[in-house]
């Protein structure tokens, strides 16, 4: 397995799904991430790649081919390490667009292989691009790349179908499997009932330009602007940390950092809204933790999402994350409440009966079937 930040939680779920199957001895390869290292007490041997920070100032030129650097090196040492342990892996999963050198390796080796799909590169990068031509270039590379994986993988795993259409993988349908997400509905759970709730309106996510939390932020200021008795709330951490909190000074926004994952349940459980304002989406994790804790979601309508909220009744749906027409919607969500309790239980039915560890565990065990059963 290949992991990048973004994506270790979902490696972390997978890791619970393979003890359950019985796996016998699973590696990973992975950058250093809390919830993975914790694994290494049960049968993972997880192997650190290095990690190195982005370099955010400075020309653009200098920041380009830092990255370049940086992708290479990190692609050498991923090499590297794959080939010392490659005798031992029948079955490679990859999870992140940057796996290629991996991909590639594992097909010459004759290795079987199944790459998880877990949102659009391409989208992913174009929400951070920006003005900048370099990183536009940059960010159809990676959906080269992604498309490259796509075709070497044996199979190809996704939560939706939305998302194999969003990340423009359409052409592979037929190695394209379905891996429902889950929710630990004992952990997400409704410790504090709805209406017992402040009108306080989240954000809880990485601090990046794809997540759409600019937006979230002009929204919030909107919002403050025609009704002063809601409070916003960012959970998080990222690159923009610094810079979305300069000039901050309304103390109805409030700033949380990073927080551990624990602790997410008992945020979620002071909303009365969480906003998931992204450029691009799987099925976020988040969305799904909120819905078991009671917490009516509004979300931008892409990738998977739209497979999990029905607008309406099990959540809200939005067409951009356009902050004028996030700020209209929570103004409307405030004035009704009993909309929104009635999506609270909905929600909640939702996430309990339809995401379950036992669905997960049951689709991810007939891929792994299937694909040892393959011919390399």
């Amino acid at each position: 397995m290949l992991s990048g930040l973004p994506l270790a939680p979902r490696l972390g779920e997978l890791f619970e799904v393979l003890e359950f199957l019985g796996v016998k001895d699973p590696l990973a390869l992975s950058i250093p991430f809390p919830e993975l290292s914790l694994r290494r007490r049960n049968k993972i041997c997880l192997i650190s790649l290095p990690t190195i920070g982005l370099f955010q100032s400075g020309p653009q030129p200098a920041r380009a081919c830092y990255r370049a650097g940086r992708f290479a090196f990190v692609q050498l040492v991923a090499a590297l390490m794959f080939l010392s342990i490659a005798k031992k892996c029948r079955v490679v999963i990859l999870f992140h667009s940057e796996a290629i050198v991996i991909a590639t390796l594992a097909r010459i080796l004759g290795k079987k292989s199944v790459y998880y799909i877990g949102g659009s590169g391409l989208m992913s990068m174009l929400a951070r691009s920006g003005e900048s031509r370099v990183e536009v270039l940059l960010a159809h590379l990676l959906g080269r790349l992604q498309n490259l994986i796509a075709s070497i993988a044996t199979i190809l795993v996704a939560t939706s179908w939305c998302t194999i259409r969003e990340a423009r993988l359409d052409k592979f349908t037929s190695k394209v499997r379905i891996c429902p997400p889950f929710v630990d509905s004992e952990k997400f759970t409704v410790s504090r009932p709805y209406e017992n709730r402040d009108l306080i309106v989240g954000y809880v996510g990485r601090l990046e330009a794809e997540k759409g939390v600019e937006q979230f932020l002009q929204a919030a200021k909107l919002t403050l602007s025609a009704r002063g008795d809601v409070r916003f709330l960012i959970v998080g951490d990222g690159s923009l940390r610094q810079e979305l909190r300069r000039g901050i000074h309304d103390e109805r926004i409030a700033f949380r950092g990073l927080v551990s994952h624990a602790a997410v349940a008992s945020y979620l459980n002071e909303l009365a809204l969480l906003v998931v304002p992204s450029f691009t989406e799987g099925i976020p994790r988040v969305v799904l933790e909120a819905m078991s804790c009671g917490t009516p979601v509004l979300a931008t309508d892409v990738g998977g999402i739209r497979e999990v909220i029905k607008d309406g009744r099990t959540g809200f749906l939005l067409g951009t994350n356009n902050p004028e027409l996030i700020a209209t919607k929570v103004l409307f969500l405030a004035r009704n409440h009993s909309l929104l309790r009635s999506i609270s239980v909905e929600s909640r039915k939702l996430a309990e009966d339809s995401f379950t560890f036992q669905a997960m565990a049951t689709s991810w065990g007939r891929v792994l079937h299937e694909v040892s059963e393959m011919r390399t």
